[in-house]
């Protein structure tokens, strides 16, 4: 059966994560992860490079590359220009350029899960073509949007993190709104901590670590009713552009 989409989370629902604190450090799961998996990621990204900015595709990897560690990994296999339709569960984890996302949407992640287990089983990312970007590794002009930054934001949420609206300095790679000319590669305490969460302690001597609760398991009665038990569901994040510093206290776009 096709999978559907159980929700798309905006900005203002970011309540909707699991929320872990310790100290100064917060972060948030989205209850969805490949934990499953014997190495996880466990599975190649493609990306499909047509109409896609020059060097979109290395600074794709760039951003995913910032996650891995000792127990979790983001590989690719060669990239391609035959892209299909976003999002679509077809069995290949796909990173791509096009529209459809909203006037206000930089970038958007799409997941595709079993509901028992949390399991995920595939992941689409989609870049925004209505954006200026900047695919160096320098420094974005005050009008560019970093797509390094963005990338490493979407492929935290295909490893199972939710925003973190919490601000810190320097900003989580998590935070849920970006500006133009600003740049957030580099994982923060709080990303780490959440990636670790996860999949386990960068440190060899310590277990791996137990699934999260899945966030599905609070769902309303109805909702259950309404989803066929076999059924895989499909979660959509958005990374929005920031319009402002009221907007972005908010929590609105």
């Amino acid at each position: 059966m096709k999978p559907q989409t159980l929700w798309k989370v905006s900005l203002v629902l970011w309540g909707l994560g699991l929320l872990f604190s310790s100290g100064a450090s917060a972060y948030e799961l989205t209850g969805q992860d490949w934990t499953y998996q014997t190495s996880p990621m466990g599975e190649d990204w493609s990306v499909c490079t047509s109409s896609m900015p020059s060097s979109g595709s290395a600074r794709t990897k760039d951003g995913a590359y910032e996650w891995n560690y000792s127990f979790f990994t983001f590989t690719f296999g060669a990239d391609f220009t035959g892209c299909s339709s976003y999002p679509n569960y077809d069995g290949t984890n796909q990173a791509d350029y096009g529209s459809g996302l909203g006037a206000s949407t930089l970038a958007e992640t799409t997941w595709y899960y079993t509901i028992s287990t949390g399991d995920i089983l595939e992941c689409d990312m989609r870049f925004s073509n209505t954006f200026t970007w900047y695919t160096g590794t320098g420094t974005p002009a005050s009008n560019q949007y970093d797509w390094w930054s963005v990338a490493a934001h979407e492929m935290g949420h295909c490893l199972g993190l939710a925003h973190e609206p919490d601000i810190t300095t320097p900003k989580p790679v998590m935070y849920p709104t970006f500006a133009a000319g600003e740049v957030r590669r580099v994982l923060t305490s709080d990303d780490t901590a959440g990636r670790n969460a996860i999949y386990g302690a960068a440190c060899a001597s310590l277990a791996f670590a137990s699934k999260a609760p899945s966030l599905v398991a609070s769902l309303p009665a109805a909702i259950w009713l309404a989803l066929p038990i076999l059924f895989v569901a499909a979660w959509k994040l958005s990374l929005k552009r920031k319009k402002g510093a009221a907007d972005g206290r908010s929590g609105r776009m």
